[in-house]
């Protein structure tokens, strides 16, 4: 039998490195960005995109060229729709021309309701005015995942410059809530510093965004205008095309609705100085104006010394050009994170195309709107690390708010919780509570009793736990 003084250091010095390491592990496990972007296809051919329908295990994938692929959940990978070159051959593809956008309408898998396996794309056309085509399709009657092609129908048709392959933006979507209507985003129409103020100009559909009602036809005559007009767009009966949402964009790129809010966020891409995010509430009467070819982010257009539009709406984010850590040439808007890793739930997450990619995120404040101080967050080297993404062309859901990055060189990736992290979370409970076990006993029972734990003890032990490792339980 051990002297006492060392057989009470032995149980005692053993318990407490027990509890000190269990400590250290669960409380840096529970601090660290517990997320990493892991592959899900590679092999693809410009990757503009991706999506899904509410409800859908599968992920749609969209090429540049004039293709969409599907990918079922085992990883599988076939042509949905293939309108480029090597199908129906409908799209122009200089510059920032192709296929461009994809939105499922909120109804797709309502069988019997109107919209159900209807889906939309937005591309530019290979007439001789390369006009931009939002376009409807059906989903073949015998095969889940094979379009019909012969079911297209312009939807609207939006006039482009003749010779000019940029700024054709191309987003398309709904807002929740909105299931009749459909966002388009077009951008100024190209050239630079929109030498024909376009954006401004209330009667053309470039520089805007677009709100109609996909399921009404106001335009019967015209076989290119199949939609009516939401009663509530900001311009109805008054001066400007009745389908403006908002204006004074340059090139809106990539936007996207907040599934849980519904607030709009616009990716807006600069010219040589300011790349901004743009937003608006889902409760906002539309017509804002975000100030472009004056504007550029929070500072006037060093090419212009025009007055500033009256009630010009700043972006709530604009960043500047060069290679430092929030600095890029070209913003990729991005999405509201609504997925399952809890600790990233309402953060912003959006990039910039340039080399090797950013991929930042920030948080506004529900009451004010502004960007919370501090909340601005660099994941390029916590994510990126070890991927091959060379140029960042996009960012996606799926139908269950997991989080998309897509490169232009031909990978998709998804942000999931990091196996290592939640590894060292159980493993440092798990010490933990063997630890709180050992020490939990007041006093050595008399021969016969029982141990009685001490739940003080206990609970002081659990209580240094951070409330992300402690989340779910109910000491």
């Amino acid at each position: 039998m051990l002297p006492q003084p060392i057989d009470r250091f032995t149980t005692v010095g053993r318990d407490s490195v027990l509890a000190a390491i269990a400590l250290a592990i669960t409380l840096d496990a529970s601090s660290a960005l517990a997320v990493e972007a892991r592959l899900v296809a590679s092999g693809l051919s410009q990757p503009l995109f991706v999506g899904a329908p509410t409800g859908d295990t599968r992920l749609f994938i969209v090429q540049k060229g004039g293709q969409i692929l599907v990918r079922q959940p085992d990883g599988t990978t076939s042509t949905f729709l293939d309108i480029g070159s090597t199908g129906a051959n409908l799209i122009n593809t200089s510059g920032e021309r192709g296929l461009l956008g994809l939105a499922f309408d909120p109804n797709f898998a309502q069988a019997g309701a109107a919209g159900f396996g209807t889906f939309y794309v937005d591309y530019v056309d290979r007439s001789s005015s390369n006009n931009t085509v939002v376009a409807r399709y059906q989903v073949s009657a015998s095969n889940p995942n094979v379009a019909d092609p012969g079911s297209r129908q312009t939807v609207i048709s939006v006039l482009q410059p003749s010779g000019l392959d940029n700024h054709k933006a191309g987003w398309i979507g709904f807002r929740p809530g909105e299931p009749d209507n459909l966002y388009i985003a077009t951008g100024d129409g190209g050239s630079g510093d929109d030498p024909q103020n376009r954006a401004q100009n209330l009667n053309d559909d470039l520089g805007k965004m677009l709100r109609i009602n996909v399921r009404g036809d106001d335009f019967a005559a015209d076989a290119n205008r199949n939609y009516s007009i939401p009663s509530t767009n900001p311009f109805v009966g008054q001066a400007g095309n009745d389908e403006i949402w908002a204006y004074g964009l340059r090139n809106p790129y990539r936007d996207s609705f907040d599934r849980q809010t519904g607030d709009l966020w616009i990716g807006d891409v600069g010219q040589n100085s300011r790349e901004e995010v743009d937003f608006a509430r889902a409760n906002a009467a539309g017509g804002a104006n975000y100030g472009w070819r004056v504007r550029e982010g929070t500072i006037a257009n060093p090419a212009y010394s025009d007055p500033t539009p009256a009630g010009a709406v700043d972006p709530i984010y604009d960043y500047t050009h060069g290679s430092g850590a929030f600095q890029g040439i070209a913003v990729i808007g991005g999405y509201v994170y609504r997925g399952p890793v809890s600790e990233l739930q309402g953060q912003y997450f959006f990039g910039d195309y340039v080399s090797g990619g950013r991929i930042w995120s920030l948080k506004l404040d529900p009451v004010t709107g502004k960007v919370i101080p501090g909340s601005l967050t660099d994941w390029t080297a916590t994510l990126l690390r070890g991927t091959r993404i060379g140029q960042i062309s996009s960012f996606g859901e799926d139908a269950f708010g997991n989080l998309y990055v897509v490169d232009l060189g031909g990978t998709v990736y998804t942000l999931v919780p990091e196996p290592a992290t939640w590894m060292l979370t159980v493993a440092g409970l798990g010490l933990l509570l063997l630890a709180a076990r050992r020490r939990a006993v007041r006093s050595a029972p008399a021969r016969g009793q029982a141990c009685e734990p001490d739940p003080q003890l206990f609970r002081a032990m659990l209580s240094r736990l951070s409330p992300a490792a402690c989340r779910g339980w109910r000491p």
